[in-house]
């Protein structure tokens, strides 16, 4: 995880996608204006690509990614990964589930959300 989070939040985009199995789905925040399900890791690299090339507009160009309360359940060759994200406004929550594939982990479906925060 700290690799993926790290090529995320720093716009290394080769190690990045690569950390996404071929058979991956994701689903994205309502910011990514993409609310059907990805389904596959060509269709996931399309919506990310966006998102990468709006943060290297910024300056710097990073995305900051800082995980809360992060928690791994282990269960065999898979791992379920929880965290939230504290954004302004928004209660951002993650989970990523990755999968032991030829020695290697990669995410095998990614669930991105956020809830309004009250007051």
């Amino acid at each position: 995880m700290t690799g993926f989070l790290d090529a995320f939040s720093n716009l290394k985009w080769e190690p990045f996608i690569g950390y996404f199995a071929e058979e991956s789905t994701a689903f994205f925040p309502p910011s990514a204006r993409t609310p059907a399900r990805a389904d596959n890791k060509k269709e996931i690299a399309a919506i990310f690509r966006k998102v990468f090339e709006n943060a290297q507009k910024q300056t710097p160009a990073y995305i900051s990614i800082v995980p809360k309360e992060l928690k791994i359940q282990m269960l065999g060759d898979v791992a379920i990964v929880t965290f939230h994200l504290d954004d302004p406004g928004l209660f951002g929550r993650r989970t990523i589930v990755l999968k032991k594939i030829n020695m290697k982990w990669l995410i095998v479906h990614l669930h991105a959300s956020g809830v309004p925060k009250e007051g």
